[in-house]
């Protein structure tokens, strides 16, 4: 074919070229731009209206029961709240813990071979091992732990009562 041939067919058709060129970039247009930001609108998607909806209304839920927990909080007894404080310590008082920890060792004449504490997550373990030759001292010793002024859990037991040597451990609370 020649120019002018070309000319001629590219004449012709100049109109129909100029709308299949529209319809491509339309098309790429489409399928580029739009149809992934459709796809996140979908249900279950990144940007889906009803999942934030369902969340808003969770967070509202959860919003009016801390309300109505602050409101049950400020109408609690202060000198009850000053007693709480008390058994669960109010932070993480490792001096005050251990020294109620000492004191019951004293009252009980317990001399700790081992003494090793830990904190996580409002819990102090305490992990400690003892010789005592008489078991029910070490009774004696659990109850005094157990009625002590703390909030204590005793977690494990390990005991050799042919040799005479316990190992405790031990859980103490405190408020993050």
């Amino acid at each position: 074919m020649n120019n002018r041939a070309t000319e001629i067919l590219l004449f012709r058709y100049f109109v129909h070229l100029i709308v299949l060129l529209a319809i491509i970039i339309l098309l790429v247009g489409y399928f580029v731009f739009i149809k992934p930001g459709l796809l996140k609108l979908a249900p279950g998607a990144s940007l889906d209206v009803k999942a934030y909806q369902n969340i808003l209304a969770q967070e509202k839920t959860y919003l009016s029961k801390a309300e109505a927990l602050n409101t049950d909080y400020q109408a609690l007894d202060k000198a009850k709240l000053e007693k709480l404080g008390s058994l669960v310590g109010s932070s993480l008082d490792e001096t005050s813990l251990l020294y109620l920890f000492q004191a019951i060792n004293l009252q009980y004449g317990v001399a700790p071979d081992t003494l090793t504490y830990s904190n996580s997550k409002g819990i102090t373990t305490i992990k400690t091992t003892f010789s005592s030759k008489d078991y029910f001292a070490f009774k004696s010793y659990l109850k005094a732990l157990e009625n002590s002024i703390r909030l204590i859990d005793v977690n494990g037991i390990q005991m050799s009562v042919i040799d005479g040597e316990y190992a405790l451990e031990i859980n103490a609370y405190y408020l993050e």
